[in-house]
């Protein structure tokens, strides 16, 4: 994945099938990783739902490898877009277990003001565990 172009990684998410690929390079190549992010913030098509889903899957295998973008992912929680929202719910979540700058507690209010969401399935999406 190193020195590929940001439209190579576009082609690279529509093409790829088994995203668990996807996820073990993202989470042995910090280059990829960044990428998949940043190509979040200006991304208008479907491929946005494979990056925050690939994201998703890395958080729940390897936690710290997505921790240094909590920020970043913070304000995904209230995207227009309900899957971005709804991965964001669930990567919170699995940082949880990493987050050794107590960063959760600084938006505790705000995720779990998430339970009045106006779409129900939102508040059905928090990890209660």
């Amino acid at each position: 994945m190193e020195g590929h172009e940001p439209f190579d990684l576009k082609q690279l998410l529509m093409t790829t099938e088994d995203l668990d690929d996807l996820v073990l390079e993202a989470e042995n190549n910090p280059i990829m990783l960044k990428a998949i992010i940043e190509l979040l913030r200006s991304e208008t098509s479907s491929i946005k739902f494979t990056a925050t889903k690939i994201i998703r899957l890395l958080s729940e295998r390897t936690p710290k490898c997505v921790y240094p973008y909590f920020d970043e992912i913070v304000s995904w929680m209230h995207h227009t877009n309900s899957f971005i929202k709804w991965d964001a719910i669930r990567i919170l979540a699995n940082l949880c277990a990493v987050d050794v700058d107590q960063k959760f507690m600084m938006i505790y209010d705000d995720y779990f003001s998430l339970l009045h969401d106006q779409k129900m399935i939102t508040a059905g999406y928090r990890d209660w565990e």
